[in-house]
């Protein structure tokens, strides 16, 4: 018997890559990461297992994701181009203030994704109003990553159970096989 216990996402950068090419698709697309920490560089390693056409990392210098990844650099000054260019824009930062403001990504917009998993939030919540583009938050990856753990937890629980159950299978064959070497010693001497 099988359990689901490897279904569900249950760190950010991973979830937002699944929600991504389900929902968007990454192949071929311009992609842009603002930020390189932890979860910018996590990002990083999972968008690039979806072969983006160009994956675009914007970063304070200094703030360099392993050079393993094929990216592009750019710094927080060229963020309004990059924004321009990308198709997908996810912002993975601590800036207490707001990297986008309406005006920065007002623009050709059709067809654009952006994600934002920043606390506090860097887009600000007057870019929802525009229809032209999608903006994922962190409150809704929240929401997700919730009750993926919690179907983990209840898969953990199914798969102690068919732990247990297989351990007293194992323990009766066991038993079956030290009972057979007894009487064979039995007849044997």
């Amino acid at each position: 018997e099988k359990t689901a216990i490897s279904e569900g996402k249950v760190s950010i950068p991973s979830l937002v890559t699944d929600i991504l090419q389900q929902e968007f698709g990454i192949a071929g697309r311009t992609v842009s990461v603002v930020g390189a920490g932890k979860m910018g560089t996590d990002l990083v390693k999972y968008l690039e297992k979806e072969s983006p056409g160009r994956l675009i990392v914007i970063a304070h210098p200094g703030k360099r994701i392993m050079a393993e990844y094929k990216v592009d650099y750019r710094p927080p000054s060229e963020l309004v181009n990059a924004i321009r260019e990308s198709d997908i824009v996810i912002t993975a930062t601590s800036s207490k203030v707001p990297l986008r403001n309406d005006h920065m990504i007002r623009g050709d917009l059709s067809s654009k994704f952006f994600v934002d998993i920043s606390f506090p939030p860097n887009i600000d919540y007057s870019a929802d109003e525009i229809p032209s583009i999608r903006i994922l938050r962190l409150e809704s990856l929240n929401r997700i990553l919730r009750e993926n753990q919690i179907k983990k937890r209840e898969e953990v629980e199914k798969a102690d159970i068919l732990v247990m159950e297989e351990l007293e299978n194992i323990k009766g064959k066991l038993l079956d096989l030290l009972a057979e070497d007894v009487i064979s010693e039995m007849y044997t001497t």
